[in-house]
């Protein structure tokens, strides 16, 4: 029998079966070599795979117990961390998010996973398809460093951002130097090109486009009364603002910020939206469209 097969399927039941809690003794992992891949073993042969992993980095611990992994790949609290963060993203449905929740339980033992799994409510959510498969697009150019068609134009993909869960592109036209960026939730046609992306952009520009024209909301976010004078609007309405608390009919809270990109996004409505409350925020939002009127 190949040693490398048998060294690993240690290293395998180490990680599935041990915790600091819960080390296994010479005679548990010898149990485990034979009942789950009919491999039989001296105990002496245990010790010298073990010393083994333990010279190719692998942290294992030995206690009068017996031995247990730790710090392998992810702890526990690693992997709740990513599968929040895997909850968190608008484009993957449940399925897609359940198979790398699988993956994920394979870097933790059996304990954890069980720990882990009595927290684990998963919301069926229902999918932007054509979200998905932009962003997917996206991604697949960005790697094979291809262009994309997007609205019969083509154009270079450059970069993808996510900022209070909107997704933007950034890119720039075929032979035009100018770079832009655009959510992907508006836009209207996108598809794979063959054209070979010829153009590369400086990481500091894409940094400061960023920073000054798209994470404009790095502030933290206050709660906005808003009446919506005409309910034509509504769908816009929620398009447009995050996090809704509908008071009435035409009354609503959201999540906002006391900046200039928040207030481009309430011109959209024209004189169709009023900001009831924080009254200082109206006042900066008042004060603005001044400015604009006098410039």
């Amino acid at each position: 029998m190949n040693n490398t097969y048998r060294i690993f399927k240690i290293l395998e039941i180490l990680v599935k079966y041990t915790n600091e809690n819960k080390p296994l003794n010479t005679n548990q992992i010898i149990d485990h070599l034979n009942n789950k891949y009919d491999i039989y073993v001296e105990r002496k042969t245990v010790y010298s795979d073990i010393k083994t992993l333990i010279n190719l980095g692998y942290n294992i611990e030995k206690t009068n117990k017996g031995y247990y992994i730790y710090d392998y790949f992810f702890n526990i609290n690693e992997i709740k961390i990513l599968l929040d963060a895997l909850m968190d993203i608008n484009f993957l449905d449940t399925d897609f998010i359940n198979k790398i929740k699988d993956k994920l339980y394979n870097f933790i033992d059996f304990e954890n996973q069980k720990l882990l799994k009595k927290y684990d409510f998963i919301n069926h959510k229902k999918v932007d398809d054509k979200l998905k498969y932009y962003i997917a697009i996206i991604i697949d150019s960005l790697i094979k460093n291809t262009s994309l068609i997007m609205e019969e134009n083509i154009i270079f993909p450059h970069h993808l951002h996510r900022n209070n869960n909107k997704y933007y592109l950034i890119y720039q036209y075929e032979n035009n130097n100018k770079i832009y960026f655009k959510r992907i939730d508006r836009i209207k046609n996108l598809n794979y090109s063959d054209k070979v992306k010829n153009s590369e952009v400086n990481k500091d520009l894409i940094i400061k486009i960023l920073k000054n024209q798209i994470n404009m909301y790095q502030d933290e976010f206050i709660r906005i009364t808003i009446k919506l004078k005409n309910l034509k609007l509504i769908e816009l309405f929620y398009d447009e603002f995050e996090n809704i608390n509908k008071v009435s009919d035409d009354l609503f809270v959201v999540n906002g910020y006391d900046n200039k990109l928040f207030y481009s996004k309430l011109l959209l409505f024209k004189n169709d939206i009023e900001i009831l409350k924080p009254l200082n925020l109206k006042e900066n939002y008042l004060n603005y469209l001044k400015d604009i009127i006098t410039a």
